[in-house]
């Protein structure tokens, strides 16, 4: 029976993480609620973006984004 040695657990590298999360390690003091605000603006220019995409087509996606969008941005409302 051989033994093996544990490796060290070594971070993963830059290539893995996405972009957000390597620059958050990178800072490494950022508050978490800053961050989850990061997070939220982020989320609501990507739904106004898919939005734009689905032009007026009538899908239960579509009404779910829009829900999304709502909510977003009544907690931007709060926010400010």
């Amino acid at each position: 029976m051989k033994y093996t040695l544990k490796k060290k657990h070594t971070p993963p590298s830059p290539k893995c993480l996405g972009g957000l999360q390597f620059e958050n390690r990178l800072k490494g003091d950022m508050n978490s609620t800053t961050n989850r605000n990061i997070l939220k603006e982020i989320q609501l220019k990507n739904t106004k973006e898919k939005l734009h995409e689905m032009g007026h087509d009538r899908s239960h996606k579509k009404t779910n984004l829009v829900k999304t969008l709502k909510n977003l941005m009544k907690r931007e409302q709060r926010k400010n």
